[in-house]
């Protein structure tokens, strides 16, 4: 039996048709909603690969920082 495992991912050119902030906006609510999927389903996993992805998580949601470290 052949097992594929799907591992969500998403990629972002900050600055390429909206501003930084816009994209960081919206970069940091993907990921809460991502984190919010995950407390439902603990099988969720995810991957982030862009630093400035992480860092505006941070800034917009700091009180979720602890949850997704």
């Amino acid at each position: 039996m052949l097992i594929v495992h799907w591992i969500p991912h998403f990629h972002y050119d900050f600055e390429w048709v909206r501003t930084a902030g816009r994209y960081a906006r919206v970069t940091a609510d993907n990921i809460k909603k991502a984190l919010e999927h995950a407390r439902k389903h603990p099988e969720y996993t995810f991957v982030l690969d862009q630093i400035p992805e992480i860092e505006a998580f941070k800034i917009a949601w700091p009180e979720l920082w602890d949850d997704l470290r």
